[in-house]
């Protein structure tokens, strides 16, 4: 079918460049993932969204951080002190977003875009 078929190059096309900015330089994969799930193409929720993201993302983040490990690229010490807090964050902030509606999270994911894409 045309439109499964759309679908699949439109979140390969997604995943490519978002998988590309996580590879490159460690962030921004989301942000071209999250719009491009919720696109009209796609039509899934910003909470799908984020949860399908979050998914391949994690992949591609492991996959891309075991290659700066190999690299002598990466401080372990300094990953596990971050790691450690943030997987408690991570699951504390699922908790909120699965209560929120699409509206406020489609509203926080882009404000916190404005804010952090300059820093």
């Amino acid at each position: 079918h045309v439109t499964i078929l759309r679908k699949q190059v439109h979140s390969a096309v997604i995943g490519f460049l978002g998988g590309g900015a996580v590879g490159l330089v460690g962030w921004g994969g989301a942000q071209v993932i999250i719009p491009g799930m919720t696109h009209s193409t796609m039509g899934l929720s910003q909470l799908s969204a984020t949860g399908i993201s979050l998914s391949c993302l994690s992949l591609s983040t492991v996959s891309s951080g075991f290659k700066f490990a190999r690299d002598d690229a990466v401080d372990m010490y300094t990953s596990l002190a971050i790691a450690i807090p943030s997987v408690v964050s991570a699951r504390l902030g699922t908790h909120i977003a699965k209560r929120l509606s699409g509206d406020a999270l489609s509203l926080i994911f882009n404000g916190m875009s404005i804010i952090l894409i300059p820093i």
